[in-house]
């Protein structure tokens, strides 16, 4: 369960936006939000170590990630694609070639 003020606290707590009033979903926000993600989260193994041997709870994944813990990539993207369903990317899927 993640509100839109929740994804407006990650931009700014976690990957550091300074302003978030004019989001506007576009390729160029998309990009910057990839980019961010990377810079800003950390990816790891390490809470696979401290919890028992079990899939994170939803809640456990938006906890660890509003508070910049990051985890292994199932949480990390996981949380990114509700992210960007909250903030109006909808569930669109893009083939690259």
């Amino acid at each position: 369960n993640l509100s839109y003020e929740d994804a407006e606290k990650f931009l700014r707590d976690v990957l550091r936006w300074p302003d978030t009033k004019d989001f506007r979903p576009s390729r160029a926000t998309l990009d910057s939000l990839i980019v961010s993600m990377l810079e800003c989260v950390p990816f790891h193994n390490l809470t696979l170590l401290t919890r028992e041997r079990r899939p994170p709870t939803m809640d456990e994944i938006k906890q660890d990630m509003m508070s910049g813990i990051g985890g292994p990539c199932s949480v990390v993207n996981s949380f990114f694609a509700t992210l960007l369903d909250v903030l109006g990317f909808g569930p669109n899927v893009y083939l690259l070639s």
